[in-house]
Protein backbone atom coordinates (compact mmCIF):
# COMPACT_ATOMS: atom_id res chain seq x y z
CA UNK A 1 0.00 0.00 0.00
CA UNK A 2 1.36 3.42 -0.95
CA UNK A 3 1.82 5.94 1.89
CA UNK A 4 0.96 9.94 -0.05
CA UNK A 5 -0.74 13.44 0.97
CA UNK A 6 -3.76 15.01 -0.06
CA UNK A 7 -6.73 17.56 0.54
CA UNK A 8 -9.86 16.25 2.93
CA UNK A 9 -11.50 18.06 0.20
CA UNK A 10 -10.22 15.66 -2.71
CA UNK A 11 -11.47 12.97 -1.20
CA UNK A 12 -15.01 11.65 -1.08
CA UNK A 13 -17.01 9.70 1.56
CA UNK A 14 -18.54 5.88 0.45
CA UNK A 15 -21.44 6.51 2.67
CA UNK A 16 -24.91 7.72 3.54
CA UNK A 17 -24.26 8.46 7.11
CA UNK A 18 -22.25 8.63 10.20
CA UNK A 19 -22.70 7.79 13.40
CA UNK A 20 -21.63 11.15 15.97
CA UNK A 21 -19.44 8.83 17.94
CA UNK A 22 -16.43 6.49 17.04
CA UNK A 23 -16.69 2.94 17.88
CA UNK A 24 -13.08 1.64 17.64
CA UNK A 25 -9.77 2.13 18.91
CA UNK A 26 -8.95 4.82 21.68
CA UNK A 27 -11.16 7.33 20.69
CA UNK A 28 -13.97 4.77 20.83
CA UNK A 29 -17.21 6.35 22.54
CA UNK A 30 -15.74 9.91 21.90
CA UNK A 31 -17.83 12.39 19.59
CA UNK A 32 -16.35 13.20 16.19
CA UNK A 33 -16.77 16.65 17.42
CA UNK A 34 -14.55 16.31 20.17
CA UNK A 35 -12.05 15.05 18.23
CA UNK A 36 -12.35 18.09 15.94
CA UNK A 37 -11.92 19.91 19.46
CA UNK A 38 -8.91 18.13 19.68
CA UNK A 39 -6.69 19.15 16.63
CA UNK A 40 -8.08 23.04 16.86
CA UNK A 41 -6.83 23.40 20.04
CA UNK A 42 -3.17 21.62 19.50
CA UNK A 43 -4.34 18.35 21.82
CA UNK A 44 -3.63 16.30 18.94
CA UNK A 45 -1.93 16.22 15.34
CA UNK A 46 -3.61 15.19 11.82
CA UNK A 47 -0.33 13.30 11.86
CA UNK A 48 -1.26 11.67 15.58
CA UNK A 49 -4.60 10.60 14.18
CA UNK A 50 -4.10 7.14 12.22
CA UNK A 51 -4.32 7.64 8.56
CA UNK A 52 -7.25 7.49 6.59
CA UNK A 53 -7.81 4.24 3.92
CA UNK A 54 -8.12 5.74 0.16
CA UNK A 55 -9.18 4.05 -2.87
CA UNK A 56 -9.22 5.59 -6.84
CA UNK A 57 -12.27 4.67 -7.73
CA UNK A 58 -15.07 5.99 -10.46
CA UNK A 59 -11.96 8.75 -11.34
CA UNK A 60 -11.19 9.78 -7.46
CA UNK A 61 -10.48 9.27 -4.24
CA UNK A 62 -12.61 7.82 -1.73
CA UNK A 63 -12.83 7.13 1.68
CA UNK A 64 -14.38 4.36 4.01
CA UNK A 65 -12.74 5.57 7.32
CA UNK A 66 -15.83 7.80 6.80
CA UNK A 67 -15.79 9.89 10.19
CA UNK A 68 -12.19 10.78 10.42
CA UNK A 69 -12.56 11.82 7.18
CA UNK A 70 -15.73 14.06 8.27
CA UNK A 71 -13.28 15.96 11.03
CA UNK A 72 -10.37 16.06 8.99
CA UNK A 73 -12.76 17.87 6.25
CA UNK A 74 -13.93 20.43 8.84
CA UNK A 75 -10.59 20.82 9.84
CA UNK A 76 -9.53 21.86 6.35
CA UNK A 77 -12.67 24.45 6.16
CA UNK A 78 -11.58 25.73 9.67
CA UNK A 79 -7.82 26.59 7.38
CA UNK A 80 -6.21 24.10 10.21
CA UNK A 81 -4.60 21.79 7.15
CA UNK A 82 -3.79 21.70 3.73
CA UNK A 83 -3.21 18.13 3.10
CA UNK A 84 -3.34 14.49 5.65
CA UNK A 85 -1.46 11.40 5.20
CA UNK A 86 -3.47 8.58 3.78
CA UNK A 87 -2.73 5.28 2.78
CA UNK A 88 -3.79 4.89 -0.54
CA UNK A 89 -5.41 0.48 -0.66
CA UNK A 90 -7.53 -1.25 -3.40
CA UNK A 91 -9.57 -2.69 -1.20
CA UNK A 92 -13.53 -1.81 -1.94
CA UNK A 93 -15.95 -2.93 -0.11
CA UNK A 94 -19.09 -2.79 -2.38
CA UNK A 95 -21.65 -3.64 0.43
CA UNK A 96 -20.46 -0.95 2.32
CA UNK A 97 -21.08 1.56 -0.33
CA UNK A 98 -24.11 4.01 -0.18
CA UNK A 99 -23.61 7.43 -0.83
CA UNK A 100 -26.79 8.81 -2.69
CA UNK A 101 -24.54 12.02 -3.78
CA UNK A 102 -21.42 10.78 -5.02
CA UNK A 103 -20.08 10.88 -2.05
CA UNK A 104 -20.09 15.03 -1.73
CA UNK A 105 -21.55 15.23 1.73
CA UNK A 106 -22.51 13.10 4.92
CA UNK A 107 -25.25 13.33 6.94
CA UNK A 108 -25.00 12.49 10.83
CA UNK A 109 -27.00 10.01 12.92
CA UNK A 110 -27.36 10.22 16.86
CA UNK A 111 -29.20 13.74 16.57
CA UNK A 112 -27.42 15.14 13.98
CA UNK A 113 -25.11 16.70 16.11
CA UNK A 114 -21.44 16.19 16.11
CA UNK A 115 -20.33 17.03 19.51
CA UNK A 116 -17.82 19.30 20.68
CA UNK A 117 -17.83 23.32 20.48
CA UNK A 118 -15.60 24.50 17.71
CA UNK A 119 -17.90 22.84 14.97
CA UNK A 120 -20.82 24.91 16.28
CA UNK A 121 -18.67 28.26 16.63
CA UNK A 122 -17.01 28.11 13.40
CA UNK A 123 -18.90 25.75 10.84
CA UNK A 124 -22.56 25.15 11.43
CA UNK A 125 -23.15 29.40 12.92
CA UNK A 126 -20.52 31.12 10.89
CA UNK A 127 -22.53 34.10 10.70
CA UNK A 128 -22.90 34.60 14.43
CA UNK A 129 -19.38 35.53 15.00
CA UNK A 130 -18.55 36.93 11.94
CA UNK A 131 -17.06 39.86 13.29
CA UNK A 132 -14.49 38.15 15.31
CA UNK A 133 -13.31 36.87 11.79
CA UNK A 134 -9.19 37.50 10.55
CA UNK A 135 -7.71 38.57 13.50
CA UNK A 136 -10.43 41.41 14.08
CA UNK A 137 -11.28 41.06 18.14
CA UNK A 138 -14.19 39.33 19.33
CA UNK A 139 -17.05 42.18 20.88
CA UNK A 140 -19.71 41.32 23.01
CA UNK A 141 -22.26 41.17 20.23
CA UNK A 142 -20.57 37.98 19.13
CA UNK A 143 -20.47 36.51 22.93
CA UNK A 144 -24.30 37.53 22.74
CA UNK A 145 -24.64 35.34 19.94
CA UNK A 146 -22.85 32.39 21.40
CA UNK A 147 -24.60 32.54 24.30
CA UNK A 148 -28.04 32.32 22.47
CA UNK A 149 -27.55 29.41 20.99
CA UNK A 150 -25.11 27.34 23.03
CA UNK A 151 -27.28 24.55 25.46
CA UNK A 152 -27.70 25.64 29.11
CA UNK A 153 -25.26 23.07 30.16
CA UNK A 154 -22.27 24.69 28.49
CA UNK A 155 -23.33 28.54 29.22
CA UNK A 156 -20.39 28.16 31.95
CA UNK A 157 -17.60 27.15 29.42
CA UNK A 158 -18.57 30.06 27.19
CA UNK A 159 -16.60 32.28 28.98
CA UNK A 160 -13.72 34.96 28.29
CA UNK A 161 -11.09 32.49 27.71
CA UNK A 162 -13.21 30.42 25.40
CA UNK A 163 -13.70 33.30 23.31
CA UNK A 164 -9.97 34.70 23.36
CA UNK A 165 -9.10 31.29 22.40
CA UNK A 166 -11.33 31.97 19.21
CA UNK A 167 -10.03 35.30 18.55
CA UNK A 168 -6.45 33.70 19.05
CA UNK A 169 -7.41 30.90 16.47
CA UNK A 170 -8.55 33.59 13.92
CA UNK A 171 -5.54 35.10 14.25
CA UNK A 172 -3.26 32.22 13.50
CA UNK A 173 -6.02 31.70 10.49
CA UNK A 174 -5.76 35.22 9.33
CA UNK A 175 -1.65 35.06 9.06
CA UNK A 176 -2.11 32.22 6.52
CA UNK A 177 -3.19 31.17 3.27
CA UNK A 178 -6.09 28.93 3.96
CA UNK A 179 -9.93 28.68 2.44
CA UNK A 180 -12.20 31.02 3.41
CA UNK A 181 -15.66 30.74 3.34
CA UNK A 182 -18.28 33.20 2.15
CA UNK A 183 -21.66 33.05 0.24
CA UNK A 184 -21.04 33.99 -3.67
CA UNK A 185 -23.44 34.69 -6.96
CA UNK A 186 -22.83 31.55 -9.30
CA UNK A 187 -22.64 33.72 -11.17
CA UNK A 188 -19.33 35.24 -10.47
CA UNK A 189 -17.87 31.98 -11.29
CA UNK A 190 -16.27 30.78 -13.74
CA UNK A 191 -15.85 27.68 -15.49
CA UNK A 192 -13.00 25.59 -15.60
CA UNK A 193 -13.64 23.07 -18.54
CA UNK A 194 -15.07 24.11 -21.92
CA UNK A 195 -17.49 20.59 -22.09
CA UNK A 196 -19.67 18.64 -20.40
CA UNK A 197 -20.62 15.49 -21.66
CA UNK A 198 -23.49 13.89 -20.72
CA UNK A 199 -23.11 10.59 -21.37
CA UNK A 200 -20.94 10.06 -18.31
CA UNK A 201 -22.96 12.42 -16.30
CA UNK A 202 -25.72 11.23 -13.22
CA UNK A 203 -27.93 14.29 -13.58
CA UNK A 204 -30.22 12.80 -10.75
CA UNK A 205 -26.64 13.87 -8.29
CA UNK A 206 -26.22 16.99 -10.07
CA UNK A 207 -29.69 17.64 -9.07
CA UNK A 208 -29.36 16.55 -5.09
CA UNK A 209 -26.34 18.45 -5.01
CA UNK A 210 -27.98 21.37 -6.37
CA UNK A 211 -30.51 21.12 -4.00
CA UNK A 212 -28.05 20.49 -1.20
CA UNK A 213 -26.58 23.94 -1.69
CA UNK A 214 -29.79 25.93 -1.94
CA UNK A 215 -31.77 24.55 0.38
CA UNK A 216 -29.40 22.76 3.29
CA UNK A 217 -28.71 24.44 6.39
CA UNK A 218 -25.33 23.15 6.83
CA UNK A 219 -24.21 22.27 2.83
CA UNK A 220 -20.98 20.86 1.40
CA UNK A 221 -19.61 24.09 0.27
CA UNK A 222 -18.72 24.28 -3.80
CA UNK A 223 -14.80 24.45 -3.85
CA UNK A 224 -13.33 27.64 -5.95
CA UNK A 225 -10.14 28.94 -6.46
CA UNK A 226 -9.55 32.19 -6.21
CA UNK A 227 -6.87 33.28 -9.50
CA UNK A 228 -5.72 36.12 -11.51
CA UNK A 229 -8.11 38.37 -10.13
CA UNK A 230 -11.42 35.77 -10.82
CA UNK A 231 -13.03 32.85 -9.06
CA UNK A 232 -13.82 29.97 -10.99
CA UNK A 233 -15.00 26.33 -10.03
CA UNK A 234 -12.65 23.67 -9.38
CA UNK A 235 -14.08 20.53 -9.89
CA UNK A 236 -18.29 20.75 -10.82
CA UNK A 237 -18.87 22.67 -13.54
CA UNK A 238 -22.14 20.83 -14.17
CA UNK A 239 -23.58 21.52 -10.52
CA UNK A 240 -22.27 25.52 -11.49
CA UNK A 241 -24.10 25.59 -14.50
CA UNK A 242 -27.38 24.25 -13.26
CA UNK A 243 -26.98 27.21 -10.47
CA UNK A 244 -25.95 29.60 -13.55
CA UNK A 245 -29.73 28.79 -14.80
CA UNK A 246 -30.99 30.06 -11.56
CA UNK A 247 -31.78 33.82 -10.85
CA UNK A 248 -30.18 35.84 -7.82
CA UNK A 249 -29.57 33.50 -5.45
CA UNK A 250 -26.29 32.47 -3.27
CA UNK A 251 -24.44 30.07 -2.45
CA UNK A 252 -21.86 28.58 0.43
CA UNK A 253 -18.61 28.16 -1.43
CA UNK A 254 -14.89 27.47 -0.09
CA UNK A 255 -12.27 29.95 -1.62
CA UNK A 256 -8.79 28.83 -1.99
CA UNK A 257 -5.97 30.55 -3.56
CA UNK A 258 -3.66 28.93 -5.93
CA UNK A 259 -2.73 29.60 -8.82
CA UNK A 260 -0.33 26.93 -9.87
CA UNK A 261 -3.43 24.35 -8.33
CA UNK A 262 -5.69 26.39 -10.54
CA UNK A 263 -3.66 26.44 -14.10
CA UNK A 264 -3.03 22.48 -13.14
CA UNK A 265 -6.78 21.79 -12.91
CA UNK A 266 -7.96 23.92 -16.41
CA UNK A 267 -4.87 22.13 -18.03
CA UNK A 268 -6.00 18.50 -17.11
CA UNK A 269 -7.22 16.93 -20.76
CA UNK A 270 -6.08 19.79 -22.63
CA UNK A 271 -2.26 20.60 -21.59
CA UNK A 272 -1.65 23.07 -24.63
CA UNK A 273 -3.24 25.72 -22.68
CA UNK A 274 -0.87 28.79 -22.19
CA UNK A 275 -2.00 31.27 -19.53
CA UNK A 276 -3.47 34.07 -22.40
CA UNK A 277 -5.77 31.28 -22.93
CA UNK A 278 -6.79 30.06 -19.58
CA UNK A 279 -7.35 33.85 -18.61
CA UNK A 280 -9.79 34.43 -21.52
CA UNK A 281 -11.63 31.16 -20.70
CA UNK A 282 -14.72 30.50 -18.39
CA UNK A 283 -17.46 32.32 -19.39
CA UNK A 284 -19.47 29.48 -21.25
CA UNK A 285 -19.42 26.07 -21.14
CA UNK A 286 -21.12 23.42 -23.83
CA UNK A 287 -22.75 20.73 -23.24
CA UNK A 288 -22.88 17.88 -25.75
CA UNK A 289 -24.47 14.37 -25.87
Amino acid sequence: MTQRRLKPSDIFYSQDSIMNRFRHGQAAGKMIGETLDDLVESRTTVDSIPRISVVFRFGKWISFDNRRLWVFKQFELMGGCFDIPVQETRYWYNDKYSTQNGGISIEIRGNGHPGGEWYDMYIANPDRYRNGRRGQNVNNDVANAFTSFMPESKLKRASTQRFAQLNSWNQYRGNRRVPTLMMIDPIKIRYTKDVIFQQSLNWSQVQNRCRELLHSINPTPLVVYQAFEALWVQAENEVLWVLKQERKIQVRCLITEDNDAFVDCVREGRPWLDISDILRSGHEIQIVD
